[in-house]
């Protein structure tokens, strides 16, 4: 995950970007010679691949998070419960994980889009342009709509996908869903 710092230049920024990229796509690795991670053996198992639901970012490339998760210590507070993505008017968003539209259309003027997941959590998207109704069922990286231009949301962007994710009542950080793990640098080897 990379979280842009407004005072980062641009080829840092780029710099930064390419790094999370790599490190997210490779996770942890082991070092030459070493034996292999005992958790391989483990995600083979029937039980474990039927429990573990595919989850697949909203959108296509680099996610670069302009706002990120920060919840209010209590539900009244102001805070930000969810990510707001890098996006422009047009990008395909895709379903994160397989399940159920449960609403789509528009709420204050935007266009919204949540999925109710297997596992009984849910996502949101906005703002988009829905390409799915209510009661369709989607798999995970399938299409549910389009980036529509925002109202002010991302500030002085001009636009971003903002990506929510709720368990029940309580806002989750929907980044979490992607993480595989910490990201490892290694060196270079001959």
């Amino acid at each position: 995950m990379l979280i842009l710092d407004s005072g980062l230049t641009p080829f840092a920024s780029a710099v930064a970007s390419a790094l999370t990229a790599i490190t997210a796509a490779l996770g942890p690795m082991p070092l030459p010679g070493s034996p292999a991670p005992a958790a391989a053996a483990v995600m083979d198992a029937p039980s474990m691949t039927a429990a573990a639901p595919s989850w697949s970012p909203p959108l296509e490339g680099l996610l670069l998070v302009v706002d990120p998760f920060n919840p209010p210590l209590y539900d009244w507070l102001a805070g930000h419960r969810g990510v707001d993505l890098l996006a422009f008017s047009g990008d395909a968003v895709r379903a994160a994980g397989q399940g159920m539209v449960v609403f789509a259309g528009p709420v204050g003027g935007r266009g919204v889009v949540t999925v109710l997941h297997d596992d009984g959590r849910r996502t949101t998207y906005e703002p988009i342009s829905p390409e799915v109704g209510i009661g369709d069922l989607v798999e995970s990286g399938q299409l549910i709509g389009r980036v529509h231009e925002g109202t002010g949301h991302c500030g002085e962007l001009p636009s971003c996908l903002h990506w929510g994710l709720l368990d029940g009542e309580d806002y989750l950080d929907p980044m979490s869903l992607l993480r595989r793990g910490r990201p490892s640098l290694l060196p270079l080897l001959p």
